[in-house]
């Protein structure tokens, strides 16, 4: 008896079912994007590239730039600078910025070190995946913002002037100040 004409599915890779392939006279190896069991793919997200983070002028960007977590202890804050030089800039710090999201999340159950730990294990391997990052990273850039127009608003502010002792005004606060300062 003669094999039956390949024309129909075969979906007997890695228990992938439903599978719409039609067959052909070779058989391929399974999409990477199938989800086992299903017929939805999912399109798998391209790691960071890390030609340009190696290649990334770490100049200013040291250890002690960097912004980590608040309510660090002193301990903690020194093993995690430690472990951070492993990474080059920018990624350390927003490996440091989603630490701060989980830690601020309080998504951490066991060790906050060990999720450092873990995610800059993820960053090295090119799999790490920003995602409290991005919110933290833009609360930093408001804070400084911030900071900066309210340090500008100081410089600009002009001198003041010399006080006038015959205003009639400032009679009368130097009098409530001393009353104020014999009680």
């Amino acid at each position: 008896m003669a094999p039956a004409p390949r024309t129909g599915i075969d979906c007997r890779w890695e228990g992938v079912t439903n599978c719409h392939r039609p067959l052909t006279g070779v058989t391929l190896p399974p999409d990477m994007g199938v989800i086992p069991g299903t017929t939805i793919r999912t399109v798998k997200e391209p790691p960071p590239p890390t030609a340009a983070i190696e290649t990334a002028d770490p100049g200013g960007g040291g250890v002690s730039d960097l912004e980590y977590p608040k309510d660090l202890l002193p301990g903690e804050r020194d093993q995690a600078e430690s472990m951070i030089v492993v990474l080059k800039t920018p990624l350390n710090q927003q490996v440091l910025d989603e630490w701060t999201g989980v830690i601020t999340a309080g998504a951490i159950r066991t060790s906050t070190l060990g999720c450092l730990r873990a995610l800059i294990e993820r960053a090295r391997e090119g799999r790490f995946t920003p995602e409290r990052a991005l919110r933290v990273a833009q609360a930093r850039k408001a804070r400084h913002r911030v900071a900066t127009a309210q340090a500008r608003a100081i410089a600009e502010m002009p001198e003041p002037g010399p006080v006038n002792q015959d205003n009639v005004l400032v009679h009368r606060l130097t009098d409530m100040a001393k009353r104020a300062s014999r009680k």
